[in-house]
């Protein structure tokens, strides 16, 4: 929820890696202290996965 609030977050939708359509989120979180990437299910927006983001991503 909080990477989904970041006002500086990346959306791809759809995400150009997903084979199911699913989107990209990229966005920072205070409580964890760094940016993640979130995989949500398009139809009904639940997180299928998410990940901190490598520092060669920040670029």
């Amino acid at each position: 929820m909080e990477a989904a609030a970041d006002p500086r977050r990346v959306v791809r939708n759809p995400d150009p890696r997903s084979q199911t359509g699913a989107i990209r989120l990229v966005g920072y979180s205070p409580s964890a202290g760094f940016v993640l990437t979130v995989i949500i299910d398009p139809v009904d927006k639940a997180g299928i996965t998410a990940w901190k983001i490598r520092e060669p991503a920040l670029g």
